[in-house]
This record gives C-alpha cells, structure tokens and sequence, in this order.
C-alpha cells in the first residue's frame, strides 16, 4: 500500500476513533489549495480545560525525518503553547514497527536544536498510544493523549 494512502487513512482513523472519546471534541482541519494558507496542524482537539493541535505523521522506518514535518507547523505550534491550556502534539505511525507515539512539538522543536534530524520510535519522551491491531490498522486508545 502507498504511504499516501496509509497516512490518510490514519488520519481518517484518527478522527473517527478520537470522536468515540467521551468528552472529547475533535475537528480535522483540510489542507487547501492556496499557496499562502496552510494550517497549524491536521486536527484540533479539545477536552476540558485544553486545547490540543495535533499532526499526524505515517513512518514507514524507525526514525521520522524532521524534512518531512513543514517548518511553519512546528513554529505555529510552538506560539499556540505560549498560551495556557493549549498543547501541541505531532503524532507518528510508524507502521513498520507497529508503533504509534505523540510527542510534544516543543519537544520535536528541542531535538532541531540540539541539531538531531529525526526522532526514533524508541524515543521514551513520546506518549505511547496502545493499540489492538486488526489487519494493517490499529483500534488505538486516543485517550491517553488528551489527558
């Protein structure tokens, strides 16, 4: 399967099992076709008291490149942190390792300028999201991120 088409479908089950959470609002935001808009991240997300933004990535290796996150999604995130309440995540799907991890964009951001190039499913600073896995994809546990 193309890593296209298992990222949309990620992120299509991300919204679908996120959306089964009680308490828990989530809303995907589209990429557009303009040139100059682009969005924060894929997803908004809430539960009270937090505002959560959340990217999802797909991984077919180990190690995320950080070239395959946009630099405009980790500086907007990182300005949504500065405001109480708000946590920004960039989640990652490394597929070929049955591994599903979120890290927090500050913590990506750290690791940028630490001069790292990618971040590794073996990364202990990431939130695990426990899964039960069905054919390719998983029923993942989305409650453990929006704690």
């Amino acid at each position: 399967m193309h890593l296209s088409t298992l990222a949309k479908n990620f992120e299509k089950l991300f919204r679908e099992q996120t959306n089964k959470l009680k308490d828990v609002f989530v809303y995907r935001l589209y990429d557009t076709m303009f040139i100059q808009a682009s969005n924060i991240a894929d997803f908004i997300g809430y539960k009270k008291p937090n505002l959560f933004v959340v990217e999802c990535k797909t991984c077919q290796t180990k190690s995320l490149p950080f070239k395959n996150i946009a630099e405009h999604q980790i500086t907007d995130a990182l300005e949504a942190e500065k405001v109480k309440g708000i946590k920004a995540y960039i989640v990652v799907w490394y597929y070929n390792h049955d591994i599903c991890k979120a890290f927090r964009t500050s913590y990506i951001y750290s690791l940028i300028q630490a001069g790292k190039k990618s971040v590794s499913s073996d990364d202990t600073n990431g939130i695990l999201i426990p899964g039960v896995k069905r054919k390719k994809y998983y029923n993942w546990d989305w409650s453990v991120l929006f704690k």
